[in-house]
């Protein structure tokens, strides 16, 4: 039998381990918010208001993907990471600073969010572990849409 000091190491290590990737799953998506809103700065070309719109409607989308994050953190009791500093030295996004043409801009978002919907499956899994329901039910929503947004986008690259 599991002494109860060992107990408590254990669920401790687990609870940090979790806390971390919730805020690995925050910076990254912060950093696909901050994508989202230099594109719809930049975007130019002859489908500017339909891109303007989308970039618009998807970085309104990340900043409350990141506020349901840092609230779960919250809810476990710790503080989500809150220096741009912090955020990018946690996700492994590039911060975009490029000016693209609409094409590539489209690629880049997919290729982000295939990204983070990956590293979200992975913490979910490890979550499915650990018997934390509300952490595993946020991630697989945030899964869900980010498959939406990959789909979307890739609708799109047909006619871009």
């Amino acid at each position: 039998m599991e002494d109860v000091g060992t107990f408590e190491t254990t669920r401790e290590r687990e609870h940090l381990q979790l806390v971390n990737a919730l805020s690995t799953a925050l910076a990254d998506t912060f950093m696909l918010y901050h994508r989202y809103l230099t594109y719809h700065w930049n975007v130019r070309g002859s489908e500017f208001f339909e891109l303007h719109e989308l970039f618009e409607k998807g970085y309104g989308e990340m900043a409350e993907f990141t506020d349901e994050l840092a609230e779960r953190i919250r809810t476990l009791g710790e503080f989500p990471p809150s220096s741009l500093t912090e955020v990018k030295s946690l996700s492994l996004l590039e911060d975009e600073d490029a000016l693209l043409d609409s094409g590539d801009m489209i690629r880049k978002l997919i290729n982000a969010h295939e990204y983070i919907t990956e590293r979200m499956k992975t913490m979910a899994s490890g979550v499915a572990n650990m018997e934390d329901i509300g952490t595993f039910s946020l991630l697989s929503r945030h899964i869900e849409r980010h498959e939406k947004k990959t789909w979307m986008l890739r609708s799109m690259i047909g006619h871009l």
